[in-house]
């Protein structure tokens, strides 16, 4: 069924489904920017020498920006149309990896779309409260997600395959392109007029985030489940490259793989949200995903590595759907943007030290490559630990700030 179709049948107006429609074709140019240079520059890079700190230091450009995201409020998007300039900067840092190939400059422009992403994220956080309707909010950002999975992962196939064939850093490029062509549809977003405040800081972010325990034990909680995945990112080229010889193609059906994991997972995630609540989703999330990492461990062939990558899809959606559910659930409507800066940065500054960690105890030949993905499994399942136990701590610190928040539903 089509969107205009759905949303017709369950009463959306116009504007609704205007913005649903931008959200799922901008939200695709980013799953296909994402896809490709998580997937393609690594390897690319692994080719042209790049040594295990180097792949260190690609892996950690989202976690440096997400630190950047607490400066979002003063110079990050804040309207539509700044969504969709942030956007087409992402892609054109793709366009310039081709002609500006050299180790420095391609990590610079690595940064560069990681810095757009982390710029965009609060405000998109707070559009979605803007233009989604509570009850079903988790099933349209799920919608949302699907659309943007479904893009990375046709961009992770298509990528690779072309990528044996014209080269890998001409296939980011091409994303690139297609990338500022959706991003800037984000400019036509129909939001209502609501009332920000003044722009957020350090300070207000730090409180908005703090403002719930049980949210301080969920961001506790994805600080260890994803250190074990970022430390575990640069050993990933070692286990394609080095030990299971994969080509290109076969590393792109890899990426294919989580992403189509991801898209199959976001609307069962969206609704499990809407139903119980985000971190019921987390829970369950978080076991596959440390499930996930032993698997990649000592997986022998491609298809345990398969096995793996479609656990990691799932974890993938559910971290993103669980994030926003819990930051709906524990924090007040206008202080969202700031708790999701405050989220990114917390788990960029842990994103900035993890792949160093790894690569530093593998180059000092404390661990081999299994040993060392085995050990950050063992810290991403502490994390699914104090998931599985973090509906003990109190949901909010006072009455006050429980009646300012929206209440998820609750179903069977």
């Amino acid at each position: 069924m089509s969107v205009g179709r759905l949303g017709r049948a369950r009463g959306w107006d116009a504007t609704l489904r205007r913005n649903l429609g931008i959200d799922i074709a901008s939200g695709a140019g980013v799953g296909l920017s994402m896809a490709l240079v998580g997937v393609l520059v690594p390897v690319v890079a692994r080719r042209g020498g790049l040594d295990a700190l180097g792949l260190a230091v690609l892996v950690t450009g989202p976690f440096v920006a997400n630190v950047l995201a607490l400066f979002a409020g003063r110079i990050g998007a804040r309207s539509p149309r700044s969504l969709a300039v942030v956007r087409m900067v992402g892609g054109l840092a793709l366009v310039l990896m081709l002609p500006l190939a050299g180790p420095v400059a391609l990590a610079g422009l690595v940064l560069l779309f990681w810095i757009t992403v982390a710029l965009a994220a609060p405000y998109q956080m707070r559009l979605w409260g803007a233009i989604y309707p509570a009850g079903s909010r988790g099933r349209l950002i799920g919608l949302v997600g699907t659309g943007r999975s479904a893009a990375a992962a046709i961009g992770s196939l298509v990528g690779g395959i072309l990528a044996d064939r014209i080269g890998g850093l001409e296939v980011v490029a091409l994303g690139g392109v297609l990338g500022m062509i959706l991003g800037s549809l984000a400019a036509g977003y129909r939001v209502p007029q609501t009332d920000e405040g003044p722009a957020y800081d350090l300070r207000r972010s730090v409180t908005a985030l703090t403002g719930s325990p049980r949210l301080v034990r969920i961001t506790i909680a994805q600080m260890f489940l994803g250190a074990g995945f970022i430390a575990a990112a640069p050993l990933y080229a070692f286990v394609h490259v080095d030990r299971l010889h994969l080509t290109l193609s076969e590393v792109g059906v890899l990426g294919i793989l989580v992403a189509g994991a991801t898209t199959v997972a976001y609307l069962p995630w969206g609704g499990l949200a809407d139903r119980r609540g985000g971190l019921r989703v987390f829970q369950i999330g978080s076991a596959l995903g440390a499930t996930a990492l032993f698997l990649y461990a000592w997986g022998p062939g491609f298809a345990v590595l398969a096995l793996a990558s479609v656990l990691t899809g799932f974890n993938n959606g559910a971290i993103e759907i669980g994030i926003q559910a819990a930051i709906a659930e524990y924090a007040p409507p206008g202080e969202r943007a700031a708790a999701m800066a405050a989220w990114s940065a917390a788990n960029g500054v842990r994103g900035i030290i993890a792949p160093f960690v790894s690569t530093l105890l593998l180059t000092a030949g404390v661990v081999d490559v299994a040993e060392g993905i085995a050990l950050c499994a063992l810290v991403s399942t502490v994390g699914a630990l104090l998931y599985a136990f973090a509906g003990r701590v109190p949901a909010f610190r006072s009455s006050v700030t429980a009646a300012a928040v929206e209440r998820p539903r609750l179903g069977a």
